[in-house]
């Protein structure tokens, strides 16, 4: 009687030792946008949007696109980037983008004229998270206007 009491807890032991749950994967960050000032203060983003258009061509014959991130600022001001890059279509793979030229910063509060600047490639990255859905990510560290004070924007997993 030992015997079998001893088996069956054996049995039922090694059975439940067996069972593993479901790994349920990590879920996706959220997107997010973080403005540092001049001073290296955080200053708050009352929302942000980012979409893919049609950039005029440089060379006759060329196809180009174009990433804008638009972050509005709680101060009131808001904040475009302007990433170009050669092809007719957004990147068909995950990794960094090569810039085709210079990222278009145009700063503004509503009612007032954009302050366009045209930065250097080096100012600034973008980077496909995802080719579908459509997300990138990115940075920028540069003026708002020639000659200003450096600011950042950092911006994670925006969806298109």
């Amino acid at each position: 009687m030992k015997a079998i009491t001893l088996f069956v807890c054996l049995l039922f032991a090694a059975g439940c030792g067996s069972k593993t749950e479901d790994a349920k994967p990590a879920p996706a960050p959220e997107p997010s946008v973080a403005y540092t000032n001049a001073t290296g203060g955080a200053v708050a983003v009352s929302s942000f949007r980012v979409f893919s258009v049609t950039a005029a061509p440089n060379r006759p014959g060329q196809s180009r696109r174009a990433v804008v991130v638009r972050a509005v600022l709680a101060t009131g001001y808001t904040f475009d980037l302007t990433y170009r890059y050669v092809g007719s279509t957004f990147p068909a793979a995950t990794g960094a983008v090569t810039l085709d030229e210079a990222i278009q910063v145009d700063y503004y509060n509503a009612g007032t004229p954009s302050n366009a600047y045209q930065a250097p490639v080096a100012s600034g990255t973008l980077q496909v998270e995802s080719v579908s859905p459509q997300v990138v990510s990115g940075t920028y560290a540069g003026p708002m206007v020639a000659g200003g004070p450096i600011v950042r924007l950092t911006f994670t997993r925006l969806p298109i």
